[in-house]
């Protein structure tokens, strides 16, 4: 994930984020590509994921493509019973709820080829469109991007 984060980090300079929006950009986006690399490719060969921003004066777009296991996150967690999982010490489930506090909006598409593209977008502001993009080759030997 090392390599993601440093790609994030860079997205955050270029688009001359604030600190909260910095912020978040890390959290949903760290969670997104570990979602994906642990739950996406469990099971099946090393694969491909793609990441890609697109931002202009008002919203930053991250856009996550791989072509895992197909998984829409953005159905459910939209309120969660924090009081009731720590009570029955349930921590895991609790990524796609904090990837939605962190976005504006999440929308998930299985595509014709067999790649899954989940869209994060943030407010912001910025003076002009642009695009960045990043492709991470994601390694079953334990080594993590």
């Amino acid at each position: 994930l090392t390599l993601i984060r440093n790609w994030v980090e860079e997205v955050a300079r270029v688009v001359g984020a604030s600190k909260n929006l910095e912020t978040y950009l890390f959290a949903a986006v760290d969670e997104a590509a570990s979602n994906i690399i642990e739950h996406g490719y469990h099971g099946l060969p090393p694969g491909p994921l793609r990441i890609e921003a697109l931002y202009d004066s008002l919203e930053v777009l991250i856009r996550l493509e791989d072509e895992g296991l197909p998984f829409d996150p953005s159905r459910g967690t939209e309120s969660l019973d924090l009081d009731w999982r720590a009570r029955w010490n349930m921590g895991r489930g609790l990524g796609r709820y904090m990837i939605r506090r962190c976005v504006h909006k999440m929308t998930y598409e299985r595509l014709l080829r067999g790649v899954n593209r989940l869209s994060l977008t943030f407010q912001r502001d910025c003076d002009k469109a642009r695009a960045l993009s990043q492709d991470v080759t994601i390694e079953k030997n334990g080594d993590k991007p």
